[in-house]
């Protein structure tokens, strides 16, 4: 029968693994919106503030919720003026989802 700190070892090893799992996705996710520049991104924080940093860079707000605005970019500096004006996190739209293009 396995001892106790064997199981608790057991356990540990898969919540290492997600955990540095979701670490390189957010991480890879921030990298992304900040070294490429993609066509749209989603800004988590707050939404009165991420508004007004799309539209002074010339974006184009999308989408708005609870914490979150989605912005078509306007130019290479959106993503760090979203970031300067609070942004927890911002990261590029991936693909069309289930609405077609971004924006559209």
């Amino acid at each position: 029968m396995p001892t106790t700190t064997e199981r608790t070892r057991r356990r540990a090893l898969p919540v290492g693994g997600i955990a540095l799992a979701l670490v390189l996705w957010f991480g890879g996710m921030t990298l992304a919106a900040l070294l490429i520049r993609p066509e749209a991104v989603v800004a988590f924080g707050s939404p009165s503030h991420l508004l007004q940093a799309a539209v002074d860079t010339d974006g184009q707000p999308l989408n708005a919720g609870r914490g979150f605005v989605t912005v078509r970019t306007g130019s290479a500096d959106t993503v760090r003026r979203l970031y300067a004006e609070g942004a927890w996190l911002v990261w590029p739209v991936l693909g069309a989802g289930c609405r077609g293009r971004a924006g559209a």
